[in-house]
């Protein structure tokens, strides 16, 4: 499942309404839809702040235990895990995507990069 929006402050939201949507339909765990929607918000926050372009947001079941929520955008910058000290007001957003999904990473592509997150289902 994939869904395309412009790089609007207004996607974060309709990326987390279209993620609960598929995650419901697929009869998924919903004790597991606040942490996967905290880490669409980061990852689509992510791409609309740093990244170029559009947003593709792409759900694929990995298995029957995990999913994975890719997030795609045209730059070709590769984003990295910071270390944000308590009074900087940013810089949080891969911490929580490090600490609430089984794995992450980053497939740059030549028309940009996938940021994905592995979750439990």
């Amino acid at each position: 499942m994939t869904i395309e929006l412009p790089a609007t402050p207004d996607s974060v939201a309709a990326a987390r309404h279209w993620l609960t949507g598929v995650l419901v339909g697929w009869s998924l765990d919903r004790s597991k839809l606040v942490d996967a929607r905290l880490v669409c918000s980061e990852l689509v926050t992510n791409a609309i702040e740093h990244g170029v372009g559009d947003v593709s947001c792409r759900l694929v079941l990995v298995d029957a235990a995990h999913y994975r929520l890719s997030v795609i955008d045209a730059d070709a910058g590769l984003p990295r895990l910071r270390d944000s000290g308590p009074d900087e007001p940013g810089g949080r957003g891969l911490q929580i995507v490090d600490r609430l999904a089984d794995s992450w990473g980053v497939a740059a592509s030549r028309n940009g990069k996938a940021v994905w997150a592995i979750l439990a289902a």
